[in-house]
């Protein structure tokens, strides 16, 4: 299962995504630190799509 996550992380950022994990604990008990975290990581340019060809 880790596996799978981490190639479909590789293959978001491929294609110029961004990708950010959480756990439910941040979400209820850290919230002002993950809304940090997105804020900062969704304001900055995405990585560079991979040229497919």
């Amino acid at each position: 299962m880790a596996i799978n996550q981490l190639r479909r992380d590789q293959f978001l950022r491929e294609t110029g995504r961004h990708v950010v994990h959480f756990t439910w604990r941040e979400l209820f008990y850290t919230e002002a630190v993950l809304i940090g975290r997105l804020t900062a990581t969704f304001t900055t340019p995405p990585p560079p799509a991979r040229d497919w060809e």
